[in-house]
């Protein structure tokens, strides 16, 4: 067991919200996630005990356990790391993460490509591993060995979506998600075609409406411009009069920004008729009230893109992209643009939208024209 003399608990001075740190030997801190000192000594008495399972870390198994815990204290769902880590603990859970090669890293890639996925999803991947990794390096008073190869692909860069759906597209959506589902969700058949042909097929599994759940999740993406994983935790308190608060306040950590959005009185009716029938504390909930996964609505959204035979290109984050170039196409504000889509900067949404605009950079050609 290790000695409790070497830590201490504090807080940070460029960190003003006075949030507890626990502080070791050899630069080690770990957030405790709380104020509250009862709680913070309670959490060093539990590493404390249990040392050898959190300071002596082995497997890339071990590492992705430890990143799970750490983002599950966070408030973030712990099924949804489960998915995004599932084929990472695959290929590489028994490995040390000192042994991991470029070698091992290109065959986790073409485990990727043989499936049908792009290399920028395996890169994402790669980075959430190499965030594990660094979390149970900083857990084992860096005593861990990195891995001597980088582990992101420098060459792949992030994916830009660029897809804009026009009225037209959103039309046909909406038209769809009226009609039964022809398309699977399930695993590997997800996006398929389902063979209604086969009469077995046809009374063991006739063809269903779209769930409620997932309809009323569309409405709410293009109503607040808002990113899945903040329509997914969102929860009937945040949900005051006209505004919607996107932010949720369990969630702690770096994080991508969220916004307060005020919405349409027409989507403010769809709300109060959802809410009647509401079980649960979540928005967006299946029947039970239970929380809807990433994963569940990423394949309900792959059925409906090849139901209204959309492109590959077209994804749950194109309902947020199409109502951002929509607003700076009808000449909204950069500004008002910018605080509804929860950017923390007016920069981020002027380089990526400003190109949109129908009079961009207008004026300044026009000035240069003089001197030509």
């Amino acid at each position: 067991m290790l000695s409790k003399n070497q830590y201490r608990i504090g807080t940070r001075k460029d960190d003003e919200s006075g949030m507890l740190y626990i502080y070791g030997p050899n630069k080690f801190r770990a957030s405790t996630f709380t104020k509250d000192h009862g709680r913070a000594k309670a959490q060093l008495a539990s590493i404390l005990e249990a040392g050898p399972k959190h300071l002596n870390i082995k497997t890339v198994e071990d590492c992705l356990d430890l990143h799970r815990e750490k983002i599950t204290k966070r408030g973030n769902c712990g099924r949804d790391h489960d998915y995004a880590t599932g084929k990472l603990r695959e290929w590489f859970g028994s490995v040390q993460p000192k042994d991991i090669t470029p070698q091992l890293i290109a065959g986790f890639v073409k485990l990727y490509e043989l499936n049908g996925s792009k290399q920028n999803t395996a890169n994402k991947r790669l980075k959430t591993l190499k965030a594990a990794i660094n979390h149970a390096h900083e857990l084992s008073e860096k005593t861990l060995k990195l891995p001597l190869c980088n582990l992101t692909l420098n060459d792949v860069k992030d994916e830009v979506r660029e897809r804009v759906l026009t009225e037209q597209e959103i039309l046909k959506i909406y038209a769809v998600l009226e009609e039964k589902r022809y398309y699977s969700v399930s695993g590997k058949d997800t996006g398929k075609k389902i063979d209604y042909s086969n009469s077995n097929t046809a009374s063991a599994h006739p063809p269903q409406p779209w769930p409620f759940w997932f309809k009323f999740a569309v409405k709410t993406a293009i109503a607040t411009s808002a990113r899945k994983g903040a329509i997914l935790d969102l929860t009937w308190d945040r949900v005051k009069g006209e505004i919607i608060d996107l932010e949720n306040p369990n969630l702690k950590g770096k994080r991508k920004g969220r916004a307060r959005v005020k919405a349409s009185e027409k989507f403010l009716a769809l709300m109060e008729e959802a809410r009647k029938s509401a079980k649960g504390k979540y928005v967006i909930a299946d029947w039970d009230g239970s929380r809807i996964g990433v994963k569940r609505l990423g394949n309900y959204m792959v059925a409906l893109r090849a139901q209204a035979r959309l492109g590959d290109d077209v994804t749950f984050h194109t309902f947020r992209h199409t109502t951002a170039t929509h607003m700076v196409n009808d000449a909204v504000d950069i500004m008002e643009v910018s605080k509804r889509l929860g950017h923390k900067s007016v920069a981020v949404t002027e380089r990526v939208y400003n190109h949109h605009k129908p009079e961009f950079q207008k004026k300044s050609a026009n000035s240069i024209d003089s001197l030509l």
